[in-house]
């Protein structure tokens, strides 16, 4: 299912976005607070994997290619998802798309999207604590209950922040 933003357009990622895909979780300056950076081999099998899980007949997962009108801004996606319970929203943007406002957009929207569309019961935050970007972001987006969570990664331990929108009550138009 397309999205549409006020100034964005959110499309299902396809086959020939592979190319997008893998260049943004190549990069070790965008994954840095994300995860670990992938190698070419791992990119393209995680670029398949997507397209798989978005096409089960239940998905967990969904993912869309953020444009401005034919250009190419970032993924976005939906995981997690558990049905009729909760979803956790997520984005990778290029830098040139980044301190825009574009990942305010695309948040509200993904949250619209899981209030009306799937008819959760709360959309779940999570992010590196020391992300302020994040943090910023999904306060601004109206998450709030911030509560600390660990992680073991390849690369070490991290330390993340969870933080929620639980619908209807605490749901506010902004």
């Amino acid at each position: 299912m397309q999205l549409q933003t006020e100034r964005f357009t959110l499309r299902p990622l396809a086959e020939h976005d592979a190319a997008l895909f893998q260049s943004l979780y190549r990069d070790e300056g965008l994954m840095r607070h994300i995860g670990d950076v992938m190698d070419e081999q791992r990119a393209e099998r995680a670029f398949r994997a997507s397209l798989k899980a978005m096409l089960a007949p239940t998905p967990k997962f969904y993912f869309w290619v953020i444009e401005e009108g034919l250009q190419q801004l970032g993924v976005a996606g939906l995981s997690a998802i558990i049905a009729d319970e909760e979803a956790e929203p997520g984005m990778i943007l290029l830098p040139h798309a980044q301190n825009k406002r574009v990942g305010f957009e695309v948040l509200r929207c993904l949250v619209d999207y899981c209030r009306d569309e799937l008819q959760l019961q709360q959309v779940v935050a999570r992010f590196e604590a020391n992300n302020f970007a994040a943090a910023k972001l999904a306060e601004n987006a109206g998450f709030h209950d911030f509560q600390p969570i660990e992680e073991i990664h390849t690369t070490g331990q991290k330390v993340k922040l969870e933080g929620f929108i639980k619908f209807p009550n605490t749901w506010e138009q902004k």
